[in-house]
């Protein structure tokens, strides 16, 4: 939603919280998950060991100010052809 950050959508309330720490306010980027960190950033479920291998094997480091900063919707992303990604193991919402 407009004005909501990427972070509030991290279901693990204490990452949340770590990743708004001071010691993370100088900004810089947060390092990508291990293979056995990935749930406390969303549900894994129903992916394979060699799928978390192969998502920890590309990830790369985030801004920590992509997390952060509110999202800013404009309606220009309507004009965007769009694939969607779901996944249904945090449940709905």
């Amino acid at each position: 939603q407009d004005g909501v950050p990427a972070l509030a959508a991290v279901p693990d309330q204490r990452l949340r919280e770590e990743l708004c720490d001071s010691e993370w306010q100088g900004g810089g980027e947060v390092p990508p998950p291990s293979c056995d960190a990935w749930p406390r950033w969303g549900s894994t479920a129903g992916l394979s060991e060699a799928a978390l291998d192969g998502l920890t094997a590309r990830a790369a480091p985030q801004p920590l100010g992509t997390l952060l900063q509110p999202l800013r919707l404009t309606g220009a992303v309507a004009a965007v052809p769009v694939t969607g990604v779901l996944c249904t193991g945090n449940g709905p919402g």
